[in-house]
Formats: structure tokens, sequence, C-alpha cells
């Protein structure tokens, strides 16, 4: 229930303090409950102004007039995530990664490292290898632990994988695991010959039969013309 309190210390002027507080409940009639309090709360100072010292109001039993210093300090939980892993590799490829897990903790604890299979087309059933499988960690202890897979098969060029390594030590966490299945590499190589200069054949006129030969190429120590203008008029 709310309540609000008028405490008047020796001295004060009684007929001045009842006007004032005649004000005071009229204005009082247009707010609601809350907004009454939240009133009360802030009439100190028109008190003050009204030159009784030594009057004090105060109002309990509402929320509404919380000040910003009484804030309640709030902490988020932990992300499901506490790191993530981005692989992207071709099928039949060996792939790995290192996860340190620290114990921030104040005692010793033992952590075990699991990987989930993998989710996506085809639901693969290779999952992740990890060692160690467990820890025993002190206070400010480190692990390093070793991720690898190979690719096999069952990942389909193209697609999109998702996997989780959970980490339980006090409570449980994961490391998010994405892996993204490249198509088979075409082969970057290529191969070049070269020997002598080549050259064409061509007839030299259609009505006398001859046969002229010219370069297709300007030689690499010359500069280089066009064909057309080495050919005869």
């Amino acid at each position: 229930m709310n309540r609000v309190s008028v405490k008047v210390r020796p001295g004060a002027d009684l007929t001045l303090l009842i006007g004032t507080f005649a004000e005071l409940g009229r204005q009082l009639v247009s707010f609601s409950t809350a907004t009454a309090l939240d009133f009360l709360n802030g009439a100190q100072d028109l008190v003050t102004s009204a030159g009784l010292p030594g009057t004090q109001i105060s109002a309990r039993g509402s929320s509404s007039f919380m000040r910003p210093c009484c804030e309640i300090p709030e902490t988020e939980c932990p992300p499901k995530c506490a790191c993530n892993i981005d692989w992207s590799t071709a099928s039949g490829n060996d792939i790995s990664a290192n996860v340190t897990v620290t114990n921030t903790g104040s005692q010793t604890r033992n952590f075990t490292f699991t990987a989930a299979p993998f989710s996506g087309p085809g639901n693969p059933k290779d999952s992740i290898g990890l060692s160690p499988a467990s820890a025993i960690l002190a206070p400010g202890q480190s692990i390093t632990v070793a991720a690898a897979l190979t690719v096999g098969s069952d990942f389909q060029p193209g697609q999109k994988y998702t996997s989780e390594i959970h980490v339980l030590g006090s409570y449980p966490q994961c490391v998010c695991v994405t892996l993204n299945i490249d198509c088979p590499q075409q082969s970057h190589h290529c191969k070049v010959e070269q020997g002598d200069p080549p050259v064409r054949i061509r007839a030299h006129y259609w009505y006398d039969h001859f046969q002229c030969e010219e370069p297709c190429f300007p030689k690499a120590n010359e500069p280089q013309h066009g064909v057309d203008s080495q050919r005869p008029r």
C-alpha cells in the first residue's frame, strides 16, 4: 500500500505550511495515484522555496519514482557460440583448426570436448575429431584442442554444412563450425610448345594459281608490324 508522510520540525510556520499543502492538495486531485506519488517525490523543492526549513516530504510504496541512480544493473548470458570456425574446402581434403580453452574460474575443473555430426544436404555421418577429448584445468590454465576432419564423399560440392564442438566445464558452451564444400578444382596446368617461326601459305592471286609464304608472327627481335603490311602489292 502506498503511504505519504510529512514531518514538521519545531520552528516551522504552520500557517504557511497549511497554505502550501492546500495548493498541493488541489493539484493532487487531477493526478492518478502513481502520478501523485511522483509529484510528492519532488514537492520538497516546493516546500523549501516557500521558506519552510526543516520540513521533509517522502513517498514510499511505488516503483514509478525510482531514481536513475537506483537502477538495478543487468548482465546478459553468454552467447550460444563462444567462437566460430569457418572452413572452405573440396571433397577429399583434410582440414584442421585449434580451439584454446581456458579455465577462468576459481577452482580446478574437468573439461570435456565432443563434436556433433554435420547437418546439411545428404546428412553426412562424419564428425570432427578432437584431441584431447578432456582435460583437467587449474584456475588460469589453458589447453589447446586440435580439431580435424577428412571431408568424405558424403559432403556434396557447392553445399554448406554446420556442426558444433561442445565444451563442458562448469557449464556448457560450444564452438560453431561452418563448412563450405567447393566444387572440384579444375586443372590450372597448361602446355606450351614452340619451335621455328611458323609460316602460312596463301594464293598470290586467284587467277595465276601462285602461292606465297608469309610469316604468321614477326620475329622476336624485330618491331611488330601488321601482317597485311608485309603482303606483296
